[in-house]
């Protein structure tokens, strides 16, 4: 894999889920695998605003992968040509560093195999009394989205965009409650590369396993 000027490679980062979700039994539910992309790889300076490209780098690498269609775009400049071709960027916007939202990311899946209905989540959930019960149900979704598809999923805080790669449940025979599960969050925004001293998985790194609770809610203020 050839390393960018900045030593992100332009093909992601393979081996994430092999090393950290597979095999771990009937109380971990992984997507097949795929590669991480993240800030930086391709030579591109996208710090600060490129995110979702890179979320959508990694469902486009899966789907390519494991469902046939062509390969993931390299750079993000070819994610925006793509999304100029489905009709939600402008050719203006080719080369800029405007934001992509989930809408684009649905574009973009559905125009490759029609795979629109891709699990893309955007939404904030505060901790209070009215929320708990669609935080509970969004983790049950969860659970059972990876349980049949074997996609990972994108999901968007209206700031920060991330994907998540697998769910796993502490106790099994408690089922898939807020406080009983965690999920392998893949963060774009972390651009370090892998080493022997801070594998993936490591604190710190592009990809490792988290609270369910501490990713999906903010308390409120």
């Amino acid at each position: 894999m050839a390393g960018a000027a900045d030593g992100g490679p332009s093909g992601g980062i393979p081996g994430a889920i092999e090393a950290l979700a597979a095999g771990l039994g009937v109380e971990c539910r992984a997507a097949s695998p795929f590669n991480l992309f993240a800030y930086g790889y391709g030579g591109q300076d996208d710090h600060g605003w490129g995110c979702a490209y890179r979320c959508l780098q990694m469902l486009a690498d899966h789907a390519a992968r494991h469902e046939g269609t062509a390969a993931a775009p390299a750079s993000i400049r070819e994610l925006q040509e793509h999304l100029v071709s489905v009709g939600v960027l402008s050719e203006s916007q080719v080369g800029s560093r405007d934001w992509i939202e989930p809408s684009h990311a649905r574009a973009f899946l559905a125009a490759r195999a029609g795979l629109g209905e891709r699990a893309v989540y955007e939404e904030i959930l505060e901790l209070n009394v009215d929320q708990e019960a669609k935080l509970a149900a969004f983790a049950s979704l969860l659970w059972e989205h990876f349980g049949s598809a074997k996609s990972p999923v994108m999901i968007d805080d209206s700031i920060k965009a991330y994907v998540i790669g697998a769910s796993r449940l502490k106790d099994v025979a408690a089922g898939p409650l807020p406080d009983n599960m965690q999920v392998l969050l893949f963060d774009p925004h972390v651009a370090a590369l892998p080493t022997e001293e801070k594998p993936l998985g490591a604190a710190g790194s592009a990809v490792q396993w988290r609270e369910f609770r501490g990713v999906f809610v903010k308390e409120a203020k």
